[in-house]
């Protein structure tokens, strides 16, 4: 009897330290705290898109910036790389267009066709790269979180057309395009417009929803837009 009771003892010490042994091994999920991927973990990836319209522009002679004509559109992909909470930093590549419209207020020049101008418009498909730093300062442990943002950023445009636009002696509308050239403008001089071009960045965001700013130098023209911006998760 005693013999059947050590015997059955050891079986019960056996046991446990097998289940004790499984725990242990229990391989990582994506509900461990330590996991490294995910929306405020060590990295995280999403893409979304961004809507600017233009705030304002170089002003260019006889030309007047139109602002709610004016607009920036940009699909993007992101990577964050978190520091600690409240630091990460992330990398953004994105492609898209800006349309930069100017209105004509004055006398037609000698060199136009036009006897009546209509308007003006700098047309660019764009791949542009930023760098940021995100300071997060609020938000749930399981989402993005409030945010600040600043970077700097670069591009080129894959298109750059400038285009006059009006109507003629005969009544007919016609478009003079300019393309990856110099443009001459009313005071005859002749101004660029950069395929590559640089500026500065900013975003303050709300865990999918952002506000985004960009400050940009295409060469004779720098101009700001600023709008919303929606990430896909």
């Amino acid at each position: 009897m005693k013999n059947l009771l050590k015997l059955s003892l050891i079986v019960l010490v056996c046991f446990n330290a097998s289940g004790q042994t499984t725990v242990l091994k229990k391989p990582k999920s994506v509900l461990d705290e330590n996991y490294t991927y995910g929306k405020n973990r060590k990295h995280y990836v999403h893409t979304g898109f961004s809507y600017l319209p233009g705030i304002s522009a170089t002003t260019l002679p006889n030309l007047e910036f139109r602002p709610f004509s004016s607009s920036l559109f940009q699909f993007f992909a992101l990577y964050k790389y978190k520091i600690n909470n409240t630091f990460s930093l992330t990398s953004e590549l994105s492609f898209g267009g800006i349309e930069l419209t100017y209105k004509f207020k004055d006398s037609i020049p000698q060199y136009s066709l036009f006897t009546t101008q209509k308007e003006d418009k700098i047309n660019r498909g764009e791949i542009e790269l930023r760098q940021n730093i995100r300071i997060r300062y609020s938000g749930a442990q399981s989402k993005i979180g409030n945010f600040v943002e600043i970077g700097v950023l670069g591009g080129f445009a894959t298109s750059n057309h400038y285009t006059h636009t009006g109507v003629t002696a005969l009544n007919q509308k016609t478009e003079i395009n300019f393309i990856n050239s110099p443009v001459q403008l009313t005071d005859g001089n002749l101004y660029s417009f950069n395929r590559w071009y640089y500026g500065f960045s900013a975003r303050l965001g709300f865990n999918r929803f952002s506000i985004p700013f960009r400050y940009i130098n295409i060469g004779d023209v720098k101009y700001m837009v600023a709008g919303i911006e929606i990430s896909f998760f």
